[in-house]
């Protein structure tokens, strides 16, 4: 793999930077982002020329990371998903920064400091990724999302820029924020210059509403769904045609037979979350329409809109209830829940386990464990000393565990390994994000999982669901997507970790 090396000295400090990703730009000579972002060049320059960079994650779109070479430091900012991942690790007055890992564990020097963490790693074991800045090894980290970090002389300092917001009062401006916010997004991607804009459309709620803004401002594009015979059957993929044919969307259906792709674990070691459906799929759109094109996802949606599991399930729904209610119902749902998972839970009782249930457990359940990890520790006093608002430090939290290790991560490493020019993640918005933090509310989510897109459906496009398969799908795709448990087998990875002498 090529890398794009650089050499920075600070007084008593060496910083070696080493970037691979192919969607790299030197804005000058002391200005470095790397990742997707949207906006004009010239744009994303004069936010940065600024001196106030804590609001760069509201103002460049996109999946990005930004280092900038200062007097006597250097500073590395995240957008608020930390979605372009570089990781760091530091050694008696030296550095290295690299968007990959590799290179510090096959380092001579550092890999002797890369100490295999029994308890991070048995946290990446229960839920498939690494949380906040680290892997399962001490001494190399990734930089958290929404922050910006600081090297000077020897040391780092890590700044969250994540913004604290009480509750608003007016749950009525939420659809009308995130339609502002979509419509800004559809305008930058009708201005990029790609020969095809491709939908990853799967027929549900998110799709459907990222297709009609494309519809509305007049942007040409193809929806496409990929098929695996392994995750999918013949009724969905006509559930799927039926929905595009009656909102009269170009769809083309790309047969995706999954197989385990090795090179899922040069970009996906710590984040393991359906890493082959993602790598098979962007992979057989790029054989179908080039690379030159702009990748319309709308993942992260659910964990975005729904701080709890937004599933159609009767598991599902107790699981949103313990979140936002309390009383009688919400002991018999916590009963209930700990048949399902045959363990002992309790109700969080204070600030820290509040965010404890957050960052355990499967899909923010809102409940504690008692075998909650210690190793979290440090990373709940992160959060709790920066955020003081509920649904600030809740979001913040799923942000900092599931949603920059999981599917955020998995579909921004497909397109980079593709060499896909564009990527855009509509929902995976700072803006989006902050409106559900200040207008959510609780008491539709926990019957109408992420109502807010429904709402928009019906008030700006005046979409009648009567006509649709929505919740067929829904409840379709959830039993079948069961079936490809096995196919990201944490097998792989131990395999992968003892041929390179990791562990």
């Amino acid at each position: 793999m090529a890398y794009t090396p650089l050499s920075l000295h600070l007084p008593n400090h060496n910083i070696d930077l080493k970037i691979s990703h192919t969607k790299f730009d030197k804005l000058d000579d002391n200005t470095i982002i790397l990742g997707y972002y949207l906006n004009p060049k010239e744009d994303v320059i004069d936010f940065i020329s600024a001196d106030d960079h804590s609001n760069l994650h509201k103002k460049i779109k996109g999946s990005w990371a930004i280092l900038l070479i200062q007097k006597q430091k250097l500073v590395v900012i995240t957008d608020i998903l930390g979605g372009s991942r570089l990781y760091y690790s530091q050694h008696k007055g030296n550095t290295i920064i690299t968007d990959d890992y590799k290179v510090i564990l096959e380092n001579d020097i550092f890999k002797k400091n890369c100490i295999l963490n029994k308890e991070d790693l048995a946290y990446w074991e229960n839920h498939k990724y690494t949380v906040g800045n680290r892997t399962f090894f001490n001494n190399l980290n990734k930089f958290p999302p929404c922050s910006i970090s600081t090297f000077y002389e020897n040391n780092v300092k890590i700044d969250l820029v994540f913004k604290d917001l009480n509750i608003g009062k007016n749950k009525h401006l939420l659809s009308k924020a995130i339609d502002h916010s979509l419509e800004q997004t559809f305008k930058m991607i009708k201005k990029l210059s790609v020969k095809k804009n491709i939908l990853m459309f799967s027929g549900g709620l998110d799709s459907l509403l990222l297709a009609h803004y494309l519809k509305k401002n007049e942007i040409d594009f193809t929806g496409v769904f990929l098929y695996s015979s392994k995750i999918s059957d013949e009724k969905e993929k006509e559930l799927i045609v039926a929905t595009a044919k009656n909102v009269d969307i170009k769809l083309e259906i790309l047969n995706c037979e999954l197989h385990w792709n090795p090179n899922i674990l040069d970009y996906q070691l710590f984040d393991r979350h359906t890493a082959s459906l993602l790598f098979s799929g962007i992979e057989t759109i790029k054989e179908k329409f080039g690379s030159d094109i702009c990748i319309i996802n709308g993942q992260s949606s659910d964990s975005i809109f729904s701080y709890g599991p937004s599933e159609y399930s009767v598991q599902s729904f107790f699981r949103r209830y313990v979140l936002y209610k309390r009383g009688l119902f919400a002991s018999i749902s916590k009963f209930i829940l700990e048949f399902f998972f045959k363990k002992k839970f309790s109700f969080p009782e204070n600030k820290r386990e509040d965010i404890l249930s957050f960052l355990t457990e499967k899909k923010y359940c809102y409940l504690v464990d008692e075998n909650s990890s210690q190793s979290l520790n440090k990373d709940i006093e992160f959060i709790s000393q920066r955020l003081d608002y509920r649904n600030s430090y809740r979001m913040y939290a799923k942000i900092y565990s599931f949603l920059q290790g999981s599917d955020n991560q998995v579909v921004h490493n497909a397109c980079k390994h593709s060499n896909i020019r564009y990527l855009c993640l509509p929902f995976a918005d700072s803006d989006i994000i902050y409106n559900t933090v200040q207008y959510k509310d609780d008491h539709r989510e926990i019957f109408y999982p992420k109502y807010v897109i429904k709402d928009i459906l019906k008030s700006s496009f005046n979409v009648k669901f009567s006509n649709l398969n929505v919740l067929k799908l829904y409840f379709r795709q959830s039993r079948l997507k069961t079936k490809n448990s096995g196919k990201n087998s944490i097998n792989y990875y131990w395999t992968y970790l003892k041929e390179q002498k990791y562990i």
